[in-house]
């Protein structure tokens, strides 16, 4: 028997030194080496079950990959007729033995931890298959943000026009006032006859008439300079707010523009994105199951050679009821469990609210021309989007020698 448990430990942790080919690294958009890794996990539990096969023409052909469930059941089986052996009296351990079993112990406990280790691994890459998975969907969250920029500023210009429109109608008011004054203020009779270079005995009249046009043109004047003062006061104000539309419509369009580019770029490349990613997250899901099943295997395989060592450490009065539970025992796996994520459900990414965009027909009259303030405050000429404008082509020059 020493010399089965020797080739047991020294096998094993030859093939134990063979997980370090097991890692993978992610690149941020593949999920790189994990069918790699499933397959070393999977071989090491083919390695392992060669390394414990006590038939040494079973060791070879095992430890080159077929991997059997024969070979495992075998290893547990003699393992189990060792822990018989003792148990019956039949078979009683060396201190050499002992070692020897300590040291298979040691690379149970080992294999266990990394078993962990690549669960702990393999639930990182399912975990981030979804994440791409959801980048797309973050790629379109900007648009939400851009459709509100874009109806704010809406918002703000029309508000402007209507506001243009009503001190347009100030403005009217105000210098028309004005104009009107003039009509509404008529000179005394006297004044289309007065003659300053009257004769002598005309000046009484005379003086007289203008006593009378001095009543009338000076409140008339101090009433003309106030109403000439709104009047320009109405105009200037007019005239900013005409600016200040000017400069908000430039800011609507170019927002709107900036939300139609958004929206058609997002949505003509989500669908791609997504299909990728599923695709991905599906072989991803694939190659990890497989893993997953080796290294619950594995794990089974480490808890079941455990049992059977922890006899050999107990009392005689304990061993042959550890050996019956060892006999009958399931191991929980359950920790090695791999939670898998369901794709997340498909946006509705709808052009239709940018069917139409700035200076389009459609566009400056459901915009524009039917407002109710676009007739008193015409808007000035429209700024075509700059991702919908051709480029200019070069004509190639000809060099003349």
């Amino acid at each position: 028997m020493l010399p089965r448990l020797l080739a047991i430990l020294v096998m094993f942790r030859a093939a134990h030194s063979s997980e370090e080919l097991t890692t993978g690294f992610y690149d941020g958009t593949h999920h790189v080496m994990l069918q790699l890794s499933a397959r070393k996990d999977a071989m090491a539990v083919g390695t392992f079950q060669a390394v414990m096969d006590p038939l040494g023409s079973k060791m070879g052909a095992a430890t080159h990959g077929d991997g059997g469930s024969g070979h495992l059941q075998r290893t547990l089986v003699t393992l189990q007729k060792l822990a018989s052996a003792v148990v019956d009296g039949t078979e009683i351990l060396t201190d050499t033995q002992r070692e020897l079993l300590q040291g298979i112990r040691e690379e149970m406990d080992v294999m266990k931890n990394a078993t962990f280790i690549g669960h702990h691994e393999d639930q990182g890459e399912v975990n981030r298959a979804l994440d791409l998975l959801m980048e797309c969907d973050n790629k379109t969250a900007t648009i939400e943000t851009r459709a509100d920029v874009s109806a704010s500023k809406e918002e703000s210009h029309s508000e402007c026009r209507a506001a243009e429109k009503e001190l347009k109608a100030t403005k009217v008011a105000e210098c028309g006032a004005y104009a009107d004054a003039f009509k509404q203020n008529k000179p005394p009779d006297c004044y289309w006859d007065y003659d300053p270079m009257s004769s002598a005995e005309n000046l009484g009249p005379t003086h007289a008439c203008l006593r009378q046009i001095t009543a009338w043109a000076m409140p008339l004047n101090a009433s003309l300079e106030a109403k000439l003062g709104s009047c320009k006061a109405a105009e200037g104000e007019y005239m900013n707010k005409v600016k200040q539309c000017d400069r908000l419509q430039s800011d609507y369009e170019g927002a709107f523009c900036d939300y139609h580019e958004e929206l058609t770029s997002a949505c003509s490349s989500y669908a791609a994105c997504r299909s990728s990613m599923m695709s991905m997250q599906e072989e991803v899901h694939a190659s990890v199951r497989v893993a997953e099943a080796g290294r619950k295997s594995q794990f089974a395989a480490a808890e079941h050679i455990v049992c059977f060592l922890n006899v050999f450490e107990a009392t005689t009065e304990e061993q042959l009821q550890k050996l019956q539970s060892c006999v009958h025992m399931s191991p929980n796996v359950s920790a090695l469990n791999i939670v898998y994520h369901e794709p997340s459900l498909a946006l509705d990414c709808d052009t239709e609210p940018v069917a139409t965009y700035p200076c389009v027909a459609q566009w400056l009259a459901d915009r524009y021309e039917n407002q109710a303030w676009f007739s008193e405050a015409p808007t000035r000429e429209c700024t075509t989007c700059e991702h919908l404008t051709p480029k200019p082509t070069l004509e190639p020059t000809v060099e003349t020698f």
